[in-house]
């Protein structure tokens, strides 16, 4: 197996580690590969199963969790993201949002899997740039310091960067 940072060294003994997993591979071996994988905690992974569901898992002090994911009824995108603070200018990690859910109105950070989780850690705004696409939706976010821009998907051209 392999992870994002390059060979996967299994610590099970003699275990044939192979790059995909079969059908009934050990469940350690998985987990084994997933926290492999993982750079930092507070982390969400959404991966696509061979029966072709998703499962989203959420890793917390080198604990992985099956994440429960709920349907959001509505999203709406803050276009500003920035703290006030007396010495430097601060923004939060992941596009502040506000959803409802429930018919209750609350505040979270979408990430790139297009999950919305409850808080998000500061930064110097400087720092912010990313692109998140919606899931299912014709628009890309794009962040830029303390600004965000909302793009519609068809007046962007993409290319296919693989050789």
């Amino acid at each position: 197996m392999y992870t994002s940072e390059g060979f996967y060294l299994s610590l099970t003994k003699n275990k044939d580690v192979s790059k995909h997993p079969k059908n009934g591979a050990d469940i350690n071996e998985i987990k084994e590969i997933l926290l492999a994988d993982i750079d930092f905690d507070k982390e969400f992974m959404t991966f696509n199963m061979p029966n072709g569901k998703n499962i989203t898992i959420y890793s917390y002090m080198r604990n992985l969790y099956g994440a429960t994911c709920k349907p959001i009824e509505k999203v709406e995108i803050s276009l500003t993201n920035s703290v006030s603070n007396e010495s430097n200018e601060l923004c939060f990690r992941d596009q502040p949002v506000t959803y409802t859910i429930h018919k209750e109105i609350k505040k979270g950070y979408l990430i790139n899997e297009g999950i919305i989780k409850p808080n998000s850690e500061l930064l110097l705004c400087e720092y912010v740039t990313s692109s998140i696409q919606r899931p299912n939706k014709e628009i890309t976010i794009h962040r830029k310091k303390d600004k965000t821009y909302i793009f519609n998907n068809k007046d962007l051209s993409f290319m296919d960067i693989k050789s």
